[in-house]
């Protein structure tokens, strides 16, 4: 049972960081000149689900 709750904090965690990376894109106007783009924040948040599974799976 404990390797479901490890699972559900992890959804938990995912969710958290998209939605807020979600506001974030709602949120930041971006300049056209900009070199920093929506689909940065999208890779950023990529990344941090990545670092949450894997702290799942190393525990």
């Amino acid at each position: 049972m404990d390797n479901i709750g490890n699972y559900l904090i992890a959804l938990e965690q995912a969710k958290d960081a998209i939605e807020s990376e979600i506001a974030l894109l709602e949120d930041v106007e971006l300049e056209q000149d900009s070199s920093f783009s929506p689909n940065d924040l999208i890779y950023l948040t990529c990344q941090h689900l990545l670092v949450v599974y894997d702290r799942l799976l190393q525990e």
